[in-house]
């Protein structure tokens, strides 16, 4: 079974650090990143994913492996796109 990453999980100096919105009727969830400068300091990026799920820590690994890359697509990221991505990084469309 996969793990749900938690706030604070760290893989290769990115830290995941959620932004929970609460509404009377739902929770999103926006996804931060921070990444340590190599001058010192840190910088907030957006993992731009599902206000409604959290990723497992095999797609939070699989998103910094591939460069943390954008939505390729109208919607955010999600399992089946991180996918695609590999396979078109690996030349296997």
């Amino acid at each position: 079974m996969s793990q749900k990453i938690q706030p604070g999980y760290e893989y290769k100096g990115v830290r995941y650090l959620p932004d929970y919105d609460y509404e009377d009727d739902n929770m999103k969830i926006f996804h931060m990143v921070e990444l340590d400068q190599p001058t010192g300091g840190q910088e907030l990026v957006i993992l731009d994913w599902s206000p409604y799920s959290t990723p497992t820590i095999e797609q939070f690994q699989t998103w910094v492996d591939l460069g943390m890359p954008g939505r390729t697509g109208s919607g955010p990221l999600d399992e089946d796109s991180l996918l695609e991505i590999l396979k078109r990084k690996r030349g296997l469309q």
